[in-house]
């Protein structure tokens, strides 16, 4: 077995936007940001295509491991395969569990090992972190050789793997680390009689506590690859037994049910979210009578392409990735983020990130650890094609809640406005940044104290978002750039008199910018967000 040298590297960080978990040797196609995950100070990065050298493509995988010390992240050590060959994809998937049975374990899928493609009976490797901080590979663990894809998902929990494997059978492996310090193989989760072949049962799986949560996409509950979800309890024993099938709530409708699911068991309250193929996310809460599904989770936005590929949940707290979605330009991606409340979900931030770069699949994946957000764009230029990044962000620190919609407009993307700085407002530093515009187009910031939606503002494409009486910012006007973006500050010296950034007071902005239809002039806006200043 090998082990993975630890070396400390600082990462990127940024005091107001996301912190960048960088690749440490970026070349072409690495993919990184393949997969993700997070427990407490440890974050996990899969670049299933990198080769683990700067002089070729395509490589067998690699796994980045990086830690939060005092705040900041470091990069701790770069995990491969003792055996990894060309396209095994080792990476592909990752979990993490903190100090699981007194020391931290990593699970990797490699579901190309074996031919070099995901049509490979594939494998999963597990590593442990040693007293004196190296991580070593203290197992290997492989799929049948007449099937497929073992290891395409992956999940840990206190000691306890499952290895997704969802070829036209579909499994789930369970190993286990024994009270002496070994991993084995203990079987295979129970799988239900309502799963056929070619459901996909082990597409996606998540564990948290005693729950082991498993994705059947394909399957035909009510209609053709409607999809469902089956959610496992792990007994005194240590085994793991079915609990519930949640179905999709309208299962006529093809969607892929449980394409992904993330499951958090937070206070005693248990939180399943699931995701599809058909523009909308779900989330599960365990009540004394069984699983409820609470609330079917949509973008706020007008635009949803994408929107359910990826979930993750923390708490109270809920991402859902749209990664075709059309944000800082065509195909980037986005994360939208819920917050339960008393009557439901509520929308209350967008996160994209237009320094990824074009068709980036941003939020491709999702981990979420309380606040902490770990966002994976693997198809990023950053800084060769396709070298791929990982961002994490404190969505705490997000500001504003945003709401109402934008309009996809004559560059087919859909404005996004986000504010940075904070609202402390004897700080003074508010400022946004505006993506999505078309190339060079002219603007500027509207502010007003209260809500509204007027459809079609001016005739234009975009609905108007503010009560009145609305303000508008002239300071903050200006044309975009190249690429559609503009960033700006919004000093309290440049408002109009009847606003002011005072304790208390709260504010909505929406941005107005020239736009074209049909080669027509015409004018567009973004979304809006509401600020209350301290």
């Amino acid at each position: 077995m090998l082990a993975a040298h630890l070396a400390l590297v600082l990462v990127t960080q940024s005091p107001t936007g996301p912190t960048d978990l960088t690749n440490p040797i970026p070349t072409a196609s690495d993919g990184f940001g393949s997969a993700v995950a997070i427990e407490g100070d440890l974050a996990v990065v899969g670049a299933r295509d990198d080769v683990g050298s700067a002089t070729a493509a395509y490589g067998p995988g690699t796994v980045t491991v990086f830690r939060r010390i005092a705040g900041a992240w470091s990069q701790e050590a770069r995990l491969t395969a003792s055996d990894g060959a060309t396209r095994d994809a080792f990476g592909a998937s990752v979990a993490v569990d903190r100090r699981a049975n007194g020391r931290d374990v990593i699970v990797g899928g490699a579901p190309g090992r074996g031919s070099g493609s995901f049509d490979s009976p594939g494998s999963a490797y597990v590593f442990e972190r040693g007293p004196g901080g190296a991580w070593f590979e203290r197992a290997r663990f492989d799929g049948d050789p007449t099937r497929e894809r073992f290891g395409w998902d992956v999940a840990v929990e206190d000691g306890v793997a499952a290895i997704g494997q969802p070829d036209f059978i579909g499994t789930v492996h369970l190993v286990e680390r024994t009270p002496s310090a070994q991993w084995t193989s203990t079987g295979a989760a129970s799988r239900p009689a309502t799963v056929f072949d070619g459901a996909e049962f082990g597409e996606a799986v998540a564990m948290d506590g005693p729950l082991l949560v498993v994705g059947a996409p394909g399957e035909d509950a009510q209609s053709y690859d409607s999809g469902a979800t089956y959610v496992y309890r792990r007994g005194p024993s240590g085994s793991h037994a079915l609990e519930s099938r949640l179905e999709h709530p309208s299962a006529f409708v093809v969607t892929y049910h449980g394409h992904d699911v993330a499951v958090d068991v937070d206070g005693g309250v248990e939180r399943i979210a699931v995701g599809s193929l058909d523009r909308r996310a779900f989330v599960w809460i365990r009540s004394a009578s069984g699983w409820v599904d609470v609330e079917e989770l949509a973008p706020f936005d007008g635009d949803d392409e994408g929107f359910g590929e990826t979930v993750a949940v923390s708490g109270s707290r809920v991402v859902v990735g749209a990664l075709r979605r059309l944000g800082a330009s065509s195909s980037s991606g986005a994360a939208f983020e819920f917050v339960a409340n008393g009557s439901g979900w509520t929308p209350r931030s967008l996160i994209v990130e237009a320094a990824a770069g074009g068709s980036t699949a941003f939020a491709a994946s999702l981990a979420l650890d309380g606040s902490t957000l770990l966002v994976g764009a693997p198809q990023a230029d950053a800084p060769s094609a396709d070298s791929g990044a990982a961002l994490v962000y404190d969505v705490d620190r997000r500001l504003g809640k945003a709401y109402c919609v934008g309009r996809p407009g004559s560059s087919g993307a859909t404005a996004t406005l986000v504010p940075h700085g904070s609202v402390d407002a004897a700080a003074d530093d508010l400022a946004f940044d505006v993506f999505g515009m078309p190339a060079g187009t002219y603007g500027y910031l509207l502010a007003s104290g209260s809500r509204d939606q007027v459809p079609g503002l001016g005739g234009g494409f975009g609905d108007l978002c503010l009560g009145g009486p609305i303000s508008r910012i002239i300071s903050a006007a200006g044309n975009a750039d190249g690429s559609g973006r503009r960033t700006f500050a919004v000093p309290s010296a440049g408002l109009p008199p009847s606003l002011s950034f005072t304790p208390g007071t709260r504010l909505a902005f929406q941005y107005w910018f020239r736009d074209a239809d049909g080669g027509v002039p015409s004018t567009n806006t973004t979304h809006a967000v509401e600020l209350v200043f301290e």
